[in-house]
């Protein structure tokens, strides 16, 4: 070994016990400043102080032209001890690094600083990760699969299918965070200061509500459509995602997103979906609806929206119900019958909208409960009961109603213009046989 006294080699090559040493040499600053020989290609590279290998030379990159990069030697280790493929790093040729130049060995001795060599081996690690975590997600049948954006696994979820190997790889590569991150999946823990800014609370409730869009199949014509759970959207056209567009090279860019689908969800909505960490985000910048104007985000609660603004959709949705409870075409439904099927939704569209007689004056439709101003006259009661029996079936249009089924069906107000005219009076008129008196009745008219 030569020795070094003030910085400079000293003598030939010293004969220790009869075995010469190695000619090295140290790497000077004047070495640095002028070209990188290429006779480095080849060179085994060993880190201090325990010479552990790293690889070998396959790249000699100079310097840039004005002189501000230093040269790099591209280190390459095809079976590296952990296994997980072919590791890559790159090593700055300058004497605080490179420590030793050994030709007669062939060799490099680096002082590698703390995480240039975590670099390469990280991303050799998540190499190795990608296929084996995008197999598993898949396996699991995710809702969003292995797409862009879809939960990262949890290592509680990994050690229970027995991947222990894949959450090594994981540690190695990064850990969750920083794999989640650069395969571009939802890692529920997020970094210290993530949600302080605003856009990202802006761009991670976009990828939400993007992500409740689901595909359905329509059992009468077969075809598929589409159905987003949180604005409760329907169409046959492909979702947009959102997008991130660059706008300069800072690190500013725009997210661009379906204008219909930027909503602020509801609170019910983010909790059933597990999304803990957006909701406290939410709350973080003062709760849903001062965040929905900060976000300039219309909110997207209640779940009956769209029955308030589209007077199509609760038309269909009346029109269903009615349908459903074998009501006649047209006409609208009792709030009582609403209520007794759980169709809260509704009755609440009604009542904010004025009350059934305002829905029905702007549908077009019928009440079937009239005010009782309908049925002063005797002819307008009698056309309120031909009313009532043209919605009936054929079996039950040729007799005058009895009480019994009108308060089943609600019809309180064709109970009372009986009542005032009589059924006999209106049956009379109406052409129809005039209903039998009950037994009581038979025994007060004897006495």
């Amino acid at each position: 070994m030569l020795t070094r006294t003030s910085g400079k080699l000293d003598g030939a090559p010293r004969v220790l016990r009869g075995v010469p040493r190695a000619v090295s040499h140290r790497v000077t600053v004047s070495q640095v400043q002028g070209s990188v020989p290429d006779t480095l290609i080849g060179y085994s590279v060993r880190a201090l102080p325990r010479k552990l290998f790293i690889g070998r030379v396959d790249q000699v990159r100079p310097t840039d032209e004005e002189g501000i990069s230093p040269p790099n030697l591209l280190v390459i280790n095809e079976a590296p001890g952990r296994g997980y493929g072919t590791e890559r790093h790159f090593i700055p040729y300058v004497p605080q690094i490179v420590q030793q130049v050994n030709d007669i060995e062939r060799e490099l001795l680096v002082k590698a600083p703390t995480g240039l060599l975590s670099l390469g081996r990280e991303k050799a690690a998540l190499a190795y990760v990608e296929p084996l975590l995008r197999a598993f997600m898949q396996q699991q049948q995710t809702p969003e699969g292995a797409a862009h954006g879809a939960p990262m696994p949890t290592r509680s979820e990994l050690l229970a299918a027995g991947q222990q190997h894949l959450v090594r790889a994981i540690q190695h590569a990064g850990g969750f965070l920083t794999v989640a991150q650069l395969l571009g999946l939802r890692c529920k823990r997020r970094p210290p200061g993530y949600w302080d800014s605003p856009d990202v609370l802006d761009e991670e409730i976009s990828q939400f509500v993007a992500a409740n869009w689901v595909d359905l199949q329509d059992f009468e014509t077969g075809s598929n459509y589409f159905y987003n759970q949180i604005t409760h959207r329907t169409q046959f056209d492909k979702p947009v995602q959102p997008q991130k567009i660059a706008l300069d090279d800072e690190g500013s860019f725009m997210l661009v997103e379906d204008e219909s689908d930027r909503v602020m969800p509801p609170r019910r909505a983010v909790m059933a979906a597990g999304r803990y960490d957006l909701h406290h985000a939410i709350q973080y910048h003062g709760g849903y609806r001062m965040a929905a104007e900060m976000l300039e985000r219309p909110s997207a609660w209640p779940h009956f929206r769209h029955l308030r603004e589209d007077p199509l959709a609760l038309e269909a949705a009346l029109r269903a119900f009615s349908r459903a409870q074998g009501g006649p075409e047209k006409h609208m439904p009792l709030i009582a019958e609403l209520e007794a099927a759980g169709r809260e939704d509704l009755t609440k569209v009604i009542h904010a909208a004025g009350g059934s007689h305002a829905v029905a004056a702007a549908l077009g439709w019928r009440t079937q409960r009239r005010q009782r101003h309908s049925s002063a006259g005797l002819q307008a009661a009698a056309e309120l009961v031909r009313e009532y029996l043209a919605g009936l079936p054929a079996g039950e249009r040729e007799s005058m109603p009895v009480h019994r089924k009108l308060m089943a069906r609600g019809r309180h107000d064709i109970r009372y213009a009986l009542q005032v005219h009589g059924s006999a009076a209106i049956a009379e008129l109406l052409g129809l046989p005039v209903p039998k008196r009950g037994r009581r009745s038979e025994v007060r008219v004897q006495k």
